[in-house]
């Protein structure tokens, strides 16, 4: 069974119809890199998926429950959306951590009050991922003391810490220099060897080549093609997508 199944999404902000008619599934386990031009929808579609933004059309399926479906010609959502909220986990561009709270605190703060968990427990865990991201030292820290790669790793064990079944990443490095890019993309890489179930839009190519099972194109809002990576990147069926990886040299 697919953790998440979108079909026939449709979404529309005024006059632009950004998604049209898009379906795909993400399998338990499995890695989901979205690449695409700027403007393509990519990150409207994960917004879509996690409940940021509502879909005009289509169905979204997590664990073979409906959290949006058509009926009688409209998108309704069910009414225990929190539910499936707790299913997934979500990592921004820009880290939205708290400022004002250390980042144990900022681990610890869903995991308690919205899954009601023991505070004890959760801390020895949230500890245990901090040391297994290489920030063990930094509990206590407040995120202006921390780099941008430390704040990044940050928000993802904060996600990690809800025990999600699926993670999604929009846009992971851009707002990171060169530099802290590789220490974040190893840890998205350890946890696609621990086989967590993963969509990720990134303009990382070369990454997405490398940690994906399955790789989606998409261009003015529709996917133009998906399949392995060996397939996207190095057998590719579209003129389009030859066209937007011919601007990448890292490949």
């Amino acid at each position: 069974m697919s953790v998440l199944k979108m079909s026939n999404i449709q979404k529309s902000f005024g006059d632009n119809h950004v998604l049209k008619d898009i379906s795909f599934h993400v399998d338990k386990g499995e890695v989901v890199s979205i690449i695409g031009p700027s403007g393509s929808g990519k990150s409207t579609l994960l917004r879509c998926s996690t409940f940021l933004e509502t879909i005009d059309a289509g169905t979204i399926t997590y664990d073979g429950k409906n959290a949006a479906e058509m009926k009688n010609g409209k998108c309704v959502y069910a009414k225990n959306l929190n539910e499936f909220r707790r299913i997934f986990g979500l990592v921004f561009q820009n880290f939205n951590l708290f400022p004002h709270w250390t980042v144990l605190r900022n681990m610890m703060d869903a995991p308690v009050s919205v899954l009601r968990r023991n505070k004890d427990e959760v801390r020895e865990e949230c500890l245990g991922l901090l040391a297994k991201m290489g920030l063990e030292d930094k509990a206590n820290a407040y995120p202006c003391e921390l780099s941008g790669g430390q704040q990044q790793r940050v928000s993802i064990v904060r996600a990690l810490a809800m025990n999600p079944e699926i993670l999604f990443f929009d846009e992971p490095t851009s707002a990171l220099d060169p530099e802290l890019t590789g220490e974040v993309l190893k840890v998205i890489k350890q946890l696609a060897e621990e086989k967590m179930t993963m969509v990720i839009v990134t303009h990382e190519m070369s990454f997405a080549r490398a940690v994906s099972d399955r790789v989606i194109f998409m261009a003015g809002g529709v996917i133009v093609e998906q399949g392995a990576p060996e397939d996207v990147f190095g057998n590719t069926q579209s003129e389009r997508t030859k066209q937007f990886l011919q601007n990448y040299n890292n490949l």
